[in-house]
């Protein structure tokens, strides 16, 4: 029963992104490796606004896979801020850290996130965003991740 209200909830955050992206807010999701999973392949959507000039108040959810037989995920859904440090011509670095819940089979716990992303905008509003992460719960031991994500908006 958790997992499916956490999947509903995800795939509502989902489908309304798009229709609060229309100021400064950034939308998104991506892939990841994590050599800790089975399988290593994971993902996550991320929705970002802009509360300062170089501030984002940042919203991640990552899905990690647990076990491959029989399949099952983690779920880490983490609101932080998301900093930049850096504008190389456009190409913008930031620091990120998130902390909020993590859940998976029958164990819900603390999760928490911190790691380092780059903005490279490719036009339209769209920009590719390769991104390396330490992510730790109650649910697993600190993991790496490294991820390439696609965002809309500024």
């Amino acid at each position: 029963m958790k997992m499916k209200l956490v999947l509903l909830a995800l795939l509502s955050m989902f489908l309304t992104l798009p229709l609060m992206a229309q100021v400064e807010d950034l939308v998104g999701g991506g892939i990841a490796w994590n050599q800790y999973a089975a399988p290593q392949i994971g993902g996550n959507l991320f929705y970002a606004h802009r509360i300062g000039e170089t501030t984002y108040n940042f919203n991640l959810v990552d899905v990690v896979s647990k076990t491959v037989k029989p399949f099952t995920v983690a779920v880490s859904i983490t609101p932080g801020l998301a900093q930049q440090i850096l504008n190389l011509n456009g190409k913008r670095i930031y620091i990120l850290s998130t902390a909020g819940v993590a859940a998976g089979g029958q164990n819900l716990g603390f999760a928490w996130s911190a790691g380092g992303c780059a903005i490279i905008p490719i036009g339209r509003g769209w920009s590719i965003m390769p991104n390396v992460r330490a992510l730790k719960s109650v649910l697993s031991d600190y993991q790496a991740i490294y991820g390439i994500a696609v965002g809309w908006g500024k």
